[in-house]
């Protein structure tokens, strides 16, 4: 196998598109925004077998104060994972052919890397991608994050019938307001609100800022959408989902301006039926890894999702570590 850059949009997206771990953050202009607002620089490495192109992973990397670091995806961008995607060809092997393939498409991916020597390396994988031996096996470490999603292949009214009655009674009462959902290409507000949240926290917005959210609406206006929910004139919350093949995924938002009002109840409830009138099967993610979060969480009976995140860091690489975490994602007060 060999590792190359590819530098065309089209067999970029096309491989996307095919392979069953594609996001609309692996797209060619997703990338390419990010790179736009980041100081990282995209490395679109796909990995080829002959002629045949086996994977992708695109990786970001930046020189910063001496330190080497590789993102996938890089911070202060809100994507929730990206990393390899292999092809369609792949998933149809048989056990034995897909653990050589994956091995020797890491190890190659491995190498490339450390022709850079890197001083950190951060990974978050698919939540399909549950194969993370090779990593470990390449002197990785591994940790793992969960989320909640819905299963929209049910019948609505099973659904329903699986919420909490706690969950069914928010829902029932919000549905007494004067209740309108409107999407919106209000950035700015929905910036400010969010920006606002995190401060209040003592943390700092993991978006770059406002144009970053513009631009990607305008690449994605039929996959990223923002919406805005009212009662009468008064803006009680606020979200931005997106929307890629058979996931209808909220990606963040989600700001209760109003606690009379169960908002985020409601919401979720008008977001699947919305997803299931437009084909979806699943919904989510909703975060699972805060404790204190999770009995809110789990009253839609969502099931758990996993994905991986590998990782590697030498003494400098742990220094940028604890500089960001104690500096960056905190605001210094």
């Amino acid at each position: 196998m060999s590792v190359e850059l590819i530098n065309d949009k089209e067999i970029w997206n096309k491989f996307v598109d095919g392979s069953q771990d594609g996001s609309v953050f692996h797209k060619w202009d997703f990338l390419k925004i990010i790179e736009e607002h980041t100081n990282y620089r995209l490395l679109s490495y796909g990995i080829y077998k002959g002629e045949m192109l086996v994977a992708i992973i695109p990786l970001f990397f930046r020189k910063h104060l001496g330190i080497n670091e590789i993102f996938s995806p890089p911070p202060q961008t809100g994507v929730p994972d990206l990393g390899m995607i292999m092809s369609p060809n792949y998933y149809a092997l048989k056990q034995i052919k897909k653990e050589s393939y994956l091995n020797k498409v890491v190890d190659e991916i491995n190498l490339e890397m450390m022709k850079i020597s890197p001083n950190y390396i951060s990974i978050s994988l698919p939540s399909n991608f549950d194969d993370i031996r090779p990593f470990k096996w390449n002197g990785y470490n591994i940790d793992q994050h969960h989320s909640y999603v819905i299963d929209l292949k049910k019948p609505l009214d099973n659904i329903w019938d699986d919420f909490d009655t706690d969950c069914r009674r928010g829902i029932r009462n919000a549905n007494k307001y004067n209740l309108s959902l409107k999407q919106t290409d209000d950035v700015e507000t929905f910036y400010t609100i969010m920006k606002k949240r995190y401060d209040e926290q003592g943390l700092n917005f993991p978006i770059t800022g406002p144009k970053y959210l513009k631009d990607i609406l305008s690449k994605f206006p039929e996959n990223i959408k923002m919406y805005f929910l009212y009662n009468d004139d008064n803006l009680i919350n606020i979200t931005m989902n997106y929307e890629y093949k058979s996931r209808f995924m909220f990606w963040m938002g989600w700001a209760n301006l109003d606690k009379d009002i169960h908002s985020h109840e409601y919401l979720t409830w008008e977001f699947i039926k919305m997803a299931k009138m437009n084909g979806f099967t699943i919904m989510g993610p909703v975060g699972a890894e805060t404790k204190r979060l999770c009995s809110f969480q789990s009253k839609y009976n969502p099931h758990l999702e996993i994905n991986f995140m590998v990782y590697k860091k030498d003494t400098l690489g742990k220094l940028a570590e604890w500089i960001y975490f104690n500096f960056i994602k905190r605001k210094i007060l």
